[in-house]
């Protein structure tokens, strides 16, 4: 006497199922997600020191004027204050160390920071103290620098 069908078909069609279910919760894992606002880091020496008068602005009011102010506000020694182009100056000197590196942002922004072999200004994360620290803020999409100052982001 034979089985029925439906016993030995029973059987497999919830193994089946089972194995798409988990199949499915595997590629839920795996899904495409919306693109990344990250941008991927280029080497430093790739990223063009351009300043914009109004970027170059922000950079004069918030990092060469006044005093620096714990936790708030790093500030330039003169050297890269005063123009717009010492402002590249020290663009161009930072983007160029051996030692540069730079840490992905949101909204298409690279932060490259540096050490110098000599005081660039005063960091506002450590107290106001003497740093040999720098960072430029770059937007990749544009290719400018949004905002540059002593010590790290």
């Amino acid at each position: 006497m034979s089985r029925p069908t439906h016993r030995r078909f029973l059987p497999r069609f919830f193994a089946t199922a089972l194995c798409l279910a988990a199949l499915g919760a595997l590629t839920a894992c795996t899904t495409p997600r919306a693109p990344s606002t990250t941008p991927e880091v280029a080497a430093c020496s790739t990223a063009f020191c351009n300043i914009t008068d109004e970027r170059w602005a922000h950079i004069n009011e918030r990092h060469c004027q006044g005093t620096c102010s714990a936790n708030n506000k790093s500030i330039f020694v003169p050297a890269y204050c005063g123009s717009k182009a010492n402002a590249v100056t020290f663009c161009q000197d930072l983007m160029n160390r051996p030692n540069c590196t730079g840490t992905a942002q949101p909204n298409n922004r690279v932060a490259y920071s540096a050490t110098f072999t000599g005081k660039v200004g005063d960091n506002r994360n450590d107290h106001c103290a003497d740093t040999t620290r720098g960072t430029v803020i770059y937007e990749t999409t544009t290719s400018k620098v949004i905002t540059q100052f002593p010590g790290d982001p």
